[in-house]
């Protein structure tokens, strides 16, 4: 946040750059002054009630001569950075406002910083005291000594393919809510921060002198997770902005080779503990003040508020009215006196506009101390002599700034010079009620009678600027005739008029409304579900044209997601519509060129989805040229032309997906693929079978798939491998609910954290039917979906179906959690379900030929013949399991 912006306030503080004293030895000789202290006091006390941004003043920071038996050399240079600030947690700032960089090397120096309190109200620091100042590791691994200002850093780290990369505190990755991310804060004093923020300084433990300015480790992740360990010797990269003081640190020497090591010069630090500073008073801020009446309108923020004082009917040349009103308006101010400045509204004579017909009265000088104080202004509009043949709104200005003053003339006070209130009055003409002819329209000849229908079709001609104000009920009613009349007056109480004294308005208007019968069409499609290559889909439009109604036609919209591999080259010629009598067939081609080349198989599918409806074009004239289409959403249905409505109860609407894959396969026991950033696994996934060398299920050795995922964000490197049950690890064949596994284990790393669907083969006659992980923190097999990082359990008895846990802050058990997301049926019979709005972490399901799971974690995976009914039976490999919580590699 701006310093500028903060009010007054008052301090006491102490800054110092230590220094090691040094008299003479035990020989008497000279012992040199290793540090250059730092000397100061200022004493502010009681500077009263001042402006925030206003400096209190300055202190002068000294460098003192050596004392008896000390020399200045060797000696540290003391720098105090251009725009250099230290913030400190009490709300005391130290700033060099000089522009340019200060700088101490030698004794008897001095300069000045000047010393401002942020924030707002009444402060008191006495005798104020700085610790010791801070030491951080730069990117040269050299120790700096500093103190003020901000900081933010970044540091390397290796990834697990053997590349280098950087990640920062603001990095999403390793993102803890924590909004002061990016910032550096030191346990061995008090937090700098960056004054354009608006909150105060938050420590963070990434950088302290504990740990000698390196990361805090977080936490180990092995390599198969797919996520980066960090080195020990990592060094960060340190960015420093508006540091105070600094002081430099000298170069280390090389050691001496089969000698003695050279000397090290001694390094500086700085303790400010010689400058002390003491300070009271009260921080305040403008004080604004405003109208507060209930007629007031805002039109805009660059108009005054407006009240007005009435419309009147245009007359003939000659004719003139006068128009006038009178207000108590209030004026009020906000905020406490202690946080404030002091202002008053004097009374005295009235104050007139500059065209005279406004007059503001108050008699009585209000004094503007705390957010209770208010003052009442009469203000009184007198129009005389309008000119009742000129139309239009006309308005008259006053303004109260004149009367506004300070208390208190303090320095830098911006005193309110402008409180402007406006009032209006409109002279207006009659104004004219239209319509226009309209056809409605309903479907296969269902009777109409009785149904509201949207009246947008009745209008007023004019803008209520200068012409009365006219309005119309909102609906009409159809009786199911061919033709009807429709009529609007005020009389039948369906048109309202403004009132004015002398008004005709032109209300009555009549239309017809007529009515068509529309025949719904009769499509016929190709059921959705898996197509393989070159198989075909047909849409049709098999209804009968009929001469004497109008013929719904069928309306295709198509969108497509996954593989740009396949086509449909039909499509570029399609104009999205199906007259009675035509069709439209599709075939999937597959182009083969340039596939990706990648030592996994890989899975190239996309997903059409066809939605259908009825509709009728070509209705409207060349003068309404943007509502050319009229589509039946509903049983009920207005277009969005004014003139246009159709109503009908038999609309319909239809939607369709297909699935089209090819799967480049691959046999072999592992193998890896790079995925790149802003790809999705649904388009092109991955595949590998395991070998049957390396199988214990005979000649069906199990496919690991992923077949969908969220778009990534960054590269991957996604590594399946396999093995038998035979050859499984003793932690996993140990393991409840290893019994039930009835395929290969699959190992999938590089896909930690990220929504994907895993996909495995049912072996025939096994009875598989859900994917399952090995929890190798507590050594079980469950079911897939309870690895995800939404779910959490509580207490530490076993868990069996009955069991609590927390999903998504929300709670429920086991069993239930399970039914509600199994699905009977392929992944793909799935998303066809959700009608496209995407997988939901945590579903599950089998179709009897591949069983699959919506996960975000990296694991072992195999199928698993579970328990058929998980809300009565208690679930196998549950049993003994300790607390379940959120995984976190």
């Amino acid at each position: 946040m701006n310093i500028m912006k903060y009010m007054t306030f008052k301090l006491s503080l102490i800054i110092c750059a230590v220094a090691i004293v040094s008299l003479s030895d035990a020989n008497g000789q000279l012992i040199p002054l290793e540090n250059r202290p730092l000397t100061g006091s200022a004493d502010f006390q009681d500077v009263g009630r001042h402006v925030g941004q206003r400096a209190l003043g300055t202190i002068t920071l000294t460098t003192p001569t050596p004392a008896d038996g000390e020399v200045d050399q060797p000696s540290h240079d003391i720098r105090i950075e251009a725009d250099g600030f230290a913030f400190l947690s009490n709300g005391l700032v130290l700033r060099n406002s000089s522009g340019g960089e200060l700088l101490f090397n030698a004794p008897g120096q001095s300069h000045d910083l000047d010393v401002l309190f942020l924030g707002s109200g009444a402060y008191s620091v006495d005798n104020f005291s700085l610790p010791s100042s801070n030491e951080y590791i730069d990117g040269g691994d050299n120790v700096v000594t500093a103190f003020g200002g901000y900081w933010n850093w970044q540091a390397d780290y290796n990834r697990i393919d053997g590349t280098t990369a950087t990640f920062s505190l603001d990095d999403q990755r390793f993102d803890n809510g924590n909004s002061t991310d990016g910032e550096i804060g030191f346990s061995g004093g008090i937090s700098p921060i960056d004054l354009s923020f608006t909150s105060g300084p938050e420590t963070t433990a990434a950088f302290n002198r504990v740990s000698s300015a390196r990361p805090t480790p977080l936490p180990v992740v092995p390599d198969q997770d797919g996520r980066f360990d960090f080195i020990e010797d990592q060094t960060p990269t340190i960015e420093r902005q508006n540091v105070l003081l600094s002081v430099d640190t000298p170069p280390v020497s090389p050691p001496v080779v089969d000698g003695d090591p050279s000397e090290q010069p001694p390094q500086p630090v700085l303790d400010l503990s010689g400058i002390t500073i003491s300070a009271e008073g009260v921080s305040l801020q403008d004080r604004r003040l405003s109208f507060d009446h209930p007629d007031l309108t805002f039109i805009s923020s660059s108009l005054p508020p407006t009240i007005s004082a009435g419309r009147v009917l245009k007359g003939e040349v000659g004719e003139t009215v006068d128009l006038s009103r009178s207000d108590n308006v209030t004026v009020r101010t906000l905020g406490d006196d202690d946080e404030r400045t002091r202002i008053q509204l004097s009374g005295g004579s009235d104050v007139t506009s500059s065209g005279g017909r406004l007059t503001a009265t108050f008699s009585e000088v209000t004094d503007f101390n705390s957010a209770d104080d208010t003052a009442t202004v009469n203000f009184s509009a007198n129009f005389t002599n309008i000119d009742r043949s000129v139309t239009g709104t006309f308005s008259e200005t006053i303004d109260l700034g004149n009367r506004i003053s300070s208390l208190e003339m303090l320095d830098d006070e911006n005193v309110q010079d402008e409180l402007d209130i406006r009032y209006t009055y409109g002279v207006v003409e009659n104004n004219s009620l239209l319509s226009n002819d309209v056809n409605y329209f309903i479907l296969d000849g269902e009777s109409a009678a009785g149904v509201e229908v949207s009246s947008r079709n009745v209008w007023r001609e004019f803008s209520r600027n200068a012409h009365t104000d006219i309005r119309t009920s909102n609906s009409f009613q159809l009786d199911g005739s061919n033709n009807q009349t429709v009529g609007f007056s005020t009389a039948d109480g369906n048109v309202f008029a403004e009132g004015l004294a002398g008004e005709v308005p032109t209300a009555n208007t009549t239309f017809q409304a007529s009515r068509k019968n529309v025949q719904t069409s009769i499509t016929n499609f190709t059921d959705g579900g898996e197509l393989a290559e070159d198989d075909t889909i047909t849409i049709s439009n098999d209804r009968i044209g009929s001469l004497t109604e109008l013929q719904a036609e069928t309306f295709v919209e198509f969108s497509r997601e996954g593989s740009t591999k396949w086509t449909l080259p039909e499509l570029s010629g399609f104009d999205g519509s199906l007259a009675a009598g035509e069709s439209l067939t599709l075939t999937a081609t597959f182009d083969d060129s340039s596939l990706s080349e990648s030592s996994l198989g890989r899975n190239y599918r996309t997903r059409l989805t066809a939605r259908l409806q009825d509709g009728v074009s070509n209705l409207f004239s060349e003068t309404d040229p943007v509502a050319e289409l009229a589509r039946v959403e509903s049983a009920r249905f207005d277009s969005n032309n004014s003139h246009f409505s159709i109503i009908g109860s038999d609309a319909t609407l239809q939607t369709v997906s297909y699935f089209v894959e090819r799967n480049e396969e691959l046999t072999n026991s592992s193998g890896s693929a790079s995925i790149g950033a802003g790809a999705s696994l649904f388009g092109e996934g991955i595949n590998l079978t395991n070998t049957l060398e390396n199988s214990s299920l005979g000649e069906t050795p199990t496919e690991f798939r992923v077949i969908d995922s969220d778009i990534l964000s960054s590269n991957a490197l996604v590594e399946v491998s396999f093995s038998s049950l035979d050859d499984a690890s003793m932690e996993q064949a140990d393991a409840f609910g290893f019994e039930t596994l009835v395929s290969d284990i699959a190992q999938l790393n590089g896909l930690d954290g990220v929504l994907h669907v895993v996909d495995l083969s049912v072996a025939t006659g096994s009875g598989g039917n859900e994917v399952f992980w090995f929890d190798e923190d507590r050594g079980n097999w469950l079911n897939a979906v309870l690895g995800n990082s939404n779910v959490e359990t509580f207490g530490d008895a076993a868990l069996n179906l009955n069991s609590f846990i927390s999903v998504a802050g929300l709670s429920t058990t086991i069993g239930d959690y399970l039914d509600d997301n199994r699905f009977s049926g392929s992944y793909e019979s799935y998303l066809d379900s959700i009608d496209g709005t995407g997988p939901e972490l945590g579903a599950f399901g089998t179709d009897g030929v591949r069983a699959w799971a919506v996960i975000d974690h990296n694991s072992f995976f195999a199928v698993a013949n579970a328990v058929p009914e998980p809300s009565t039976v208690t679930l196998i490999g549950f049993l003994a399991i300790g607390l379940m919580t959120r995984r976190k590699r």
